[in-house]
């Protein structure tokens, strides 16, 4: 009977020891995007075009948060994402154009946070699988020529990238009301021999409850 009583002690112990809470839940925002890189910056200096505006795009996604204890976790998540990016007026082809680059990317990130009270701070790897052609659209802002949408084929498929942000969670009903800003870094760019990486700046709201 000790025996017995002590199996289950050591199961119970155990089971506490590897115990973790997971949430799962959904969140969608916007998003804006700007390029970088020595290529990129070049074509616009060539054409005096130095400045972008901003041109919002939107994401959605799930998540789930797997706490390993009280002070981090780890958040593996799918996204997809519209990523639009608009430079400032520029002559092309004999016309006054202001350019908008828009991609569509289906996103996997697995974010390492580290959490204090309702705040978060996360950093960590993303793979982006890019859908479909880059849309380039010139729109005309002087002149009577019309504007024209271009698909630009891309090479490579699949772009890696790194995610830095901060959250903060707010308990609502069962679970947490979410929101976060976060910086996605490009280290590569979707067209070979090309240095131009599009770079995202996303503010979203989710919701997550734990199972």
């Amino acid at each position: 009977m000790k025996k017995l009583g002590l199996i289950f002690m050591c199961m119970f112990l155990a089971t506490s020891v590897f115990a973790i809470d997971i949430t799962i839940g959904g969140a969608a925002g916007v998003n804006t995007s700007f390029m970088t890189g020595s290529d990129w910056t070049d074509m616009l200096d060539a054409m005096e075009a130095n400045n972008s505006f901003m041109k919002f795009g939107f994401e959605i996604g799930a998540f789930a948060d797997i706490a390993i204890n009280d002070l981090f976790s780890i958040q593996p998540e799918v996204n997809f994402l519209l990523l639009r990016y608009g430079s400032s007026d520029l002559t092309w082809q004999g016309k006054d154009v202001k350019p908008t680059l828009s991609m569509k990317v289906f996103e996997i990130a697995v974010l390492p946070k580290f959490n204090f009270n309702n705040f978060s701070v996360f950093l960590g790897p993303a793979v982006q699988f890019v859908l479909g052609d880059l849309t380039f659209k010139d729109s005309v802002t002087s002149g009577s020529a019309e504007s024209e949408t271009v698909d630009v084929p891309t090479d490579k498929s699949v772009v890696f990238s790194g995610i830095f942000g901060a959250g903060y969670a707010m308990p609502m009903g069962n679970g947490n009301l979410m929101f976060d800003a976060r910086y996605r870094r490009a280290f590569a760019s979707a067209i070979d021999d090309f240095n131009g990486r599009l770079n995202t700046i996303s503010l979203r709201v989710g919701y997550g409850f734990g199972l």
